[in-house]
């Protein structure tokens, strides 16, 4: 049966899962060890063996310009520099929307892709009902359009490997 899909404007599906890494205490925990742990969780709720990964990482270069990249391994990856009065915010949400074209036009045949973000503001943006960025709201957009053509897309926030 095809996934049920809403015409018009609705929110894209995204899993938030949080886990017991004992953030708060990252005093006590190395960085390596909450990175290593956090790549577990991952691994485990995202198998590479069934879902694509598709990551992104925004960057502040030393001349003051936003941008960001994504990638997905074998696939494709980019890189979104953004003018001097953009914010890394927005050059991730970028990265997110240029993944989705990128998304639609692989010739490999996918059911589930999952991105992997560290910006929990970005991620907030995505899920909320209210927002003035029609950046953000093109970036819904195109996730939704990727659900509703019978694929999986859920945004799930990185921000673990960031403690």
């Amino acid at each position: 049966m095809p996934p049920f899909c809403l015409k018009g404007s609705f929110l894209p599906t995204f899993n938030f899962f949080t886990s017991n890494l004992s953030i708060n205490l990252h005093d006590k925990k190395s960085e390596a060890l909450l990175h290593s742990l956090a790549l577990e969780t991952i691994v485990d709720r995202y198998p590479m063996d069934t879902w694509l990964h598709i990551y992104t990482d925004d960057t502040a270069q030393e001349d003051c310009f936003a941008g960001a990249s994504f990638y997905c391994e074998n696939l494709f990856e980019g890189f979104c520099a953004m003018c001097l009065i953009a914010t890394n915010f927005e050059a991730e949400i970028e990265a997110v929307r240029q993944g989705t074209f990128y998304l639609s036009d692989t010739n490999i045949a996918y059911r589930y892709a999952v991105f992997l973000v560290d910006s929990q503001s970005m991620i907030l943006s995505l899920c909320s009902t209210h927002c003035d960025s029609a950046q953000v709201e093109e970036t819904k957009h195109r996730i939704s359009e990727l659900n509703c053509g019978g694929n999986h897309i859920p945004v799930d926030p990185q921000s673990l490997l960031h403690p």
